[in-house]
């Protein structure tokens, strides 16, 4: 089961980033900026209170947070993907152990992947 979570934790990183941003503003919205607009056509912190600071303290924090994770995730991903195919032999055995560790990480299909290139390469 974990090895299936593993497949959909970009997905994760993504949608809690996204909702971290939606928060964020709606808490910016009610403690700096007040617009009449956005609190009268959806929801609104204000009746929190004090919270409303908690609120947008923390949901910064988790948008700092899973920026990054995803960003490292895009990154990886493009690194695996470039490396994987690759044409030059020596790259792709340079960086056999770095390609381990993205594999074990984001799930089966880069491992599936992985294994592919292996075989391409004949590595065991």
């Amino acid at each position: 089961m974990y090895q299936n979570i593993k497949n959909f934790t970009l997905i994760v990183y993504f949608g809690v980033l996204i909702a971290s941003i939606i928060i964020w503003i709606t808490s910016a919205n009610d403690l700096l900026f007040h617009y009449s607009g956005l609190t009268e056509n959806s929801f609104t912190f204000n009746y929190l209170g004090y919270w409303n600071y908690w609120i947008f303290v923390i949901s910064l924090v988790l948008i700092l947070i899973f920026a990054y994770y995803t960003y490292v995730w895009i990154k990886e991903d493009r690194k695996f993907i470039t490396m994987t195919a690759s044409e030059s032999k020596q790259t792709f055995m340079k960086n056999i152990k770095a390609l381990e560790k993205i594999a074990r990480k984001h799930g089966s299909r880069y491992e599936s992947i992985l294994a592919e290139a292996k075989e391409k390469w004949k590595v065991r």
